[in-house]
């Protein structure tokens, strides 16, 4: 009977066994499917499926690399702030170098600098033979001041690749903002011999001949970056305005300089909103002499309206400048009685304007000053 019972206890065990083992099996199956799938939907670029995918398989198996197909996917996705909060399911005992590269991505995409340098000085010291991580990284110690240490990053990598142009634009950026145009020049130079022949780079190769007063050469530059960027951009237009009269070349020189004014020229639409808001801003805060600049300003506009004679008179009132205020509101009823079809409103501040007109000149002939 003893007998019995163990044989069946050791039958009973071996089918729990088997069934947890074929259990693990059918999950594990599952798990895989799912995230084949997964992969297939983000290599034909469903990501938000893909995204779901993943999602459902780390339900199962909440592993570090399903977090980080999970953290691709948002960040595909524009999402980087949530891949930033994602890393915090991963033990830190697991971070790979690929996660401070996609930390350092992830805190540069949202202009969070001190983070990005942060990881990105990481990954660089994990990986310095990745070019992309050196020369963004290169380009945020230049954004930031500090480009001895972009030139300090950029040369060590040289070192092992000194053709790459992203780390070369960076490294030669790094010696212009340093004023060591001898060096920037050099650098320059040679991104143009290796037909690194874009705008930004002909720049800054001009610039550095004109820093070295070889303007014929800045001159060449300066046009050639022109002609690439379809003489858009007001500030090479302006430099090469500059050098063109330098280099005694007045009438051309004068269309450059008069093509870039006229480009760095905002909207007057806009310039009339952002004169007329800040006049009633400066208003408001009491600071009546900019409030009457800033809406003079406006006058200069096309869109700009009568009222503002009226708030401008209001202004010298506040500022206990009778002659001006009566000015303004003389200028008001002047412009405003022209109107066709005045509203309710208006007819009511032309009433109010003549009152004043009226007491202001009664006031200033009694004081003797009319």
């Amino acid at each position: 009977m003893r007998l019995r019972i163990i044989l069946l206890s050791y039958l009973l065990i071996t089918l729990c066994l088997s069934s947890m083992s074929a259990q693990a099996e059918h999950n594990a199956s599952y798990i895989k499917s799912l995230v084949y799938e997964a992969d297939s939907c983000r290599q034909s670029n469903d990501l938000y499926r893909a995204l779901k995918l993943y999602e459902k398989a780390y339900a199962q198996d909440s592993s570090a690399l399903l977090m980080r197909r999970i953290i691709q996917c948002h960040y595909d996705r524009g999402g980087y702030q949530r891949c930033i909060a994602l890393y915090g399911s991963i033990s830190p005992d697991s971070i790979v170098t690929s996660d401070l590269k996609m930390k350092f991505l992830c805190f540069s995409n949202i202009a969070l600098m001190d983070s990005a340098i942060h990881y990105g000085r990481m990954a660089n010291i994990a990986d310095p033979h990745d070019c992309k991580i050196v020369s963004k990284l290169a380009s945020h110690y230049n954004k930031t001041q500090q480009p001895d240490t972009a030139l300090h990053i950029t040369s060590l990598y040289c070192q092992y690749d000194s053709t790459n142009v992203f780390v070369n634009r960076q490294k030669a950026h790094s010696l212009y903002l340093m004023e060591d145009y001898e060096g920037a020049l050099h650098e320059y130079k040679k991104l143009k011999r290796n037909e690194d022949i874009n705008e930004s780079t002909l720049y800054y190769l001009a610039l550095c001949y004109a820093k070295s007063d070889s303007l014929y050469q800045a001159y060449e530059n300066y046009k050639a970056a022109a002609e690439i960027g379809h003489y858009e951009n007001p500030h090479i237009m302006a430099q090469l305005g500059i050098v063109a009269t330098e280099l005694g070349l007045a009438i051309e020189g004068v269309e450059y300089i008069e093509q870039s004014i006229k480009m760095m020229q905002p909207d007057e639409k806009l310039m009339y909103a952002l004169t007329k808001t800040l006049g009633k801003g400066y208003f408001d805060c009491r600071q009546y002499d900019k409030a009457i600049t800033c809406m003079k300003q406006s006058l200069k506009y096309p869109d700009s309206d009568i009222y503002t004679y009226y708030r401008i008179a209001q202004a010298y009132g506040m500022k206990k400048e009778p002659k001006s205020e009566r000015e303004y509101y003389q200028k008001f009823v002047d412009k405003a009685q022209k109107e066709p079809t005045p509203s309710s409103t208006l007819k009511e501040r032309i009433e109010y304007a003549n009152e004043r007109i009226n007491k202001i000149t009664e006031t200033l002939f009694f004081q003797g000053e009319l």
